[in-house]
C-alpha cells in the first residue's frame, strides 16, 4: 500500500482543490451595502467627485447616484422600502475575490441624515465630506431650487436668507433650512464624530477640489486606500446657471458676518482637533469673526 499513497494523495488533493475551486465560484453574493458615503454637503461638488471616483477599476457603484434612504425627510426617501432593500442597491461581492469598493453619494445625507442610525448598521465604512464657501454655497442651493421649481420668484432670496439667518441666531435649537443652516458646517461635523472616529472621516474644500481635482481625486483615493489613478479629464458636473441671479453687495456682506464666526469655529476643529491642515482663509472663506 505503501508505494500507492503518493498517488492516493495526489488524486485526494486534486480533488479537494477542484472541489473548493468550484465551491467558491458557487458560493452566494452577497450584499454588504456601502464601503463609504460622499456625505455632501449641498452643492459642493458631489456630484463631480462620484463621477471621478466612478472612473477607479476597483470602485463600482449602485445604478443611481443617490439613493435617498437615510434621508427620511425628503420627499423622494426611500426609507420605508427596509434595510434590506437599500443593502440590495449595491453591487454584489463573494466572500472570495471580486476586490472593489462600493458606496453612494448622497448630498443630503450631511445635514439630515442621523449619524448614529448609519453607525448602527455599518460602523466600519468611511466618510468623505465636500465643503464649500457657505456663502457660495447657499447661493447655488438657491438657484437649484429655482431651476427645480421648489420655489418660486427671483426677488424673495434677500427675504428668504435674511429670516433664515434670523431664526438661526434666535433660536435654541434652529430649524434645518437648505440655505443657512446647511452651511453652519462645524455643528453637522460635530455630530458626525460623535458616531464615526476621525481616521475614517475625510474633509474636502470643493474651492480646492474645482482647482486641483487630480490631487484631491487621488487623496481620496488613498483614503480609501485604493491605488492612484489619472482620469483624462476632470469636468465639472452639475454645474448651475441662473447667472443673473446674484448676491447684492450688502446681503454678501451680511451673510459673511453671519458665517464668519462658524467658519473660525470650524477651522479651530480642523486644524487642532482633527488635525487637518486645510486653511479656509486661503479658499476665500470669511473667519474675521464678529
Amino acid at each position: 500500500m505503501n508505494k500507492f499513497t503518493p498517488k492516493f494523495l495526489f488524486i485526494f488533493i486534486t480533488i479537494f482543490s477542484l472541489n473548493c475551486l468550484d465551491a467558491i465560484n458557487t458560493m452566494p453574493f452577497l450584499h454588504e451595502g456601502p464601503d463609504f458615503l460622499i456625505l455632501g454637503g449641498v452643492k459642493c461638488g458631489t456630484t463631480s467627485l462620484f463621477r471621478y471616483l466612478k472612473e477607479h477599476p476597483n470602485i463600482r457603484f449602485p445604478q443611481n447616484k443617490e439613493l435617498f434612504f437615510f434621508n427620511k425627510a425628503f420627499e423622494k426617501s426611500t426609507y420605508n422600502n427596509g434595510i434590506e432593500w437599500y443593502l440590495k442597491q449595491f453591487p454584489k461581492k463573494r466572500p472570495a475575490g471580486d476586490f472593489f469598493l462600493t458606496g453612494e453619494a448622497s448630498a443630503g445625507y450631511f445635514a439630515r441624515a442621523d449619524p448614529k442610525e448609519i453607525s448602527s448598521y455599518f460602523p466600519n465604512i468611511k466618510l468623505i465630506i465636500l465643503l464649500r464657501n457657505p456663502v457660495d454655497r447657499a447661493l447655488s442651493h438657491y438657484k437649484m431650487s429655482l431651476r427645480n421649481r421648489n420655489i418660486n420668484g427671483h426677488g424673495s432670496i434677500e427675504k428668504t436668507f435674511t429670516t433664515n439667518m434670523i431664526n438661526f441666531k434666535n433660536t435654541t435649537i434652529p430649524l434645518w433650512d437648505p440655505y443657512i443652516y446647511s452651511g453652519v458646517y462645524v455643528s453637522l461635523i460635530r455630530s458626525w464624530r460623535e458616531s464615526y472616529p476621525d481616521d475614517q472621516i475625510l474633509i474636502i474644500c470643493s474651492e480646492e477640489l474645482f482647482a486641483t481635482p487630480s490631487k484631491v481625486v487621488n487623496d481620496v483615493f488613498a483614503f480609501l486606500e485604493l491605488p492612484a489613478f489619472t482620469l483624462k479629464e476632470y469636468k465639472i458636473f452639475n454645474k448651475g446657471s441662473n447667472n443673473e441671479i446674484t448676491l447684492s453687495p450688502s446681503l454678501r456682506e451680511q451673510m459673511s458676518e453671519f458665517f464668519s464666526p462658524y467658519n473660525q469655529e470650524l477651522q479651530t476643529l480642523l486644524q487642532d482637533e482633527m488635525h487637518i491642515d486645510i486653511d479656509l482663509a486661503s479658499f476665500g472663506w470669511d473667519l474675521s469673526g464678529e
